[in-house]
């Protein structure tokens, strides 16, 4: 942000993602509803370099995805959470 300061840019409010985590949350969960995005469990490892597999996990169900999401937003595990285009 010192960068914007300094070449006379000054932004009209200065905001951080954890300020909208209520509404960030809620649409994660939309998302998983619409079938749009899962929690994934794949490490960083097996997602590196070119031709990465599908997620095993891409077609679990909904239900248990929104489960998994609540589970992990409560800090009992880490998980990935995955936006994916149909």
């Amino acid at each position: 942000m010192f960068f914007a300061f300094f070449v006379g840019y000054e932004p009209y409010k200065i905001t951080h993602a954890s300020d909208q985590f209520d509404q960030l949350y809620e649409w994660a969960k939309e998302l998983i509803r619409r079938n749009l995005a899962y929690v994934c469990h794949q490490k960083g490892e097996e997602l590196k370099g070119h031709n990465v597999p599908e997620s095993p996990w891409r077609n679990r169900p909904i239900e248990e995805s929104l489960q998994l999401f609540e589970v992990k937003t409560n800090g009992l595990i880490f998980v990935f959470f995955s936006i994916f285009s149909i």
